[in-house]
């Protein structure tokens, strides 16, 4: 089936004609044919790659990516100093349970949870979670929101040491009522459950 109208007429010189392979399917093919020098070259590139890459955390900031000076490293200094570090490396700490955040089990989970971030001097201001803001619409979920006192990258810390692992009560070796997990910072989550 031709994609020509019926009275389009000859096709010019050289149009439609087969050529060969383009420069990458060239490429493809000398690749193909030297195999072992292609696998050498790639083994030699990521071996030189690796002797950098304990350099590049400090040559990266920002948690690993971040231009210095850039206009939105400005605004997120701006957000950080004059909204209590709330700003993108703010740690939210979710609270979900099988009943409502009013609970006072739940509640005294929440208290614990401003407790522990108040305690890291990481954490600027904390912000308890508000109905029709932080509350999700069920009234099971709730945000705690933590405040940037550090840079990105001991902020990332913070959320990597506040993660660890609660599965029973203080004190006990069995499981608390209600149950109740909690995630912490943006890139890490940990499940608890309440006294």
């Amino acid at each position: 089936m031709s994609s020509l109208p019926p009275n389009a007429g000859p096709l010019p010189p050289g149009v439609g004609v087969a050529h060969g392979p383009g420069p990458l399917g060239r490429l493809g093919a000398w690749a193909a044919g030297h195999t072992k020098l292609v696998l050498l070259t790639w083994l030699v590139a990521v071996a030189a790659l690796g002797v950098f890459a304990p350099q590049v955390n400090s040559a990266l900031s920002g948690a690993g990516w971040q231009a210095n000076g850039s206009e939105s490293v400005r605004v997120r200094e701006l957000a950080r100093e004059h909204f209590g570090g709330n700003a993108s490396s703010a740690l939210q700490v979710v609270v979900s349970a099988d009943r409502q955040v009013t609970d006072p089990s739940v509640r005294r989970v929440i208290a614990e949870v401003v407790r522990e971030l108040e305690a890291d001097d990481r954490v600027s201001e904390v912000i308890r979670p508000r109905p029709g803001a932080t509350v999700g619409p069920d009234g099971r979920t709730a945000i705690v929101l933590g405040g940037a006192a550090a840079d990105t990258n001991d902020m990332v810390r913070a959320a990597d040491d506040l993660k660890d692992p609660w599965r029973t009560c203080r004190g006990t070796a069995s499981p608390c009522t209600p149950p109740v997990t909690r995630c912490c910072g943006a890139t890490s989550t940990r499940p608890i459950t309440t006294r």
